[in-house]
């Protein structure tokens, strides 16, 4: 799933269902060829995750980051406590 990062902050990736991985890109990655790398992101980012399996079926997938800066809370401000 698309998911929120915390802005230079580790953020685990998650991959399963083949025998090698391989993350596209690499940048901001500590290891693109595990099923579930750490990523270290200061931008919004998208990664490719291309599984294949032991007699070669590939399935690849993609998730979408973006990188919040600021405090640990977002509040809406589209609305008031009274209605």
């Amino acid at each position: 799933s698309d998911d929120n990062a915390e802005y230079n902050m580790p953020y685990q990736l998650s991959g399963h269902g083949g025998g090698s991985y391989q993350w596209f890109p690499a940048e901001g990655l500590n290891n693109p060829s595990v099923p579930n790398p750490v990523a270290t992101l200061t931008n919004n980012a998208s990664y490719v995750l291309r599984v294949m399996d032991d007699i070669g079926c590939i399935a690849y997938d993609t998730i979408h980051l973006r990188v919040l800066e600021g405090p640990a809370f977002y509040v809406p401000t589209a609305f008031t406590p009274n209605g």
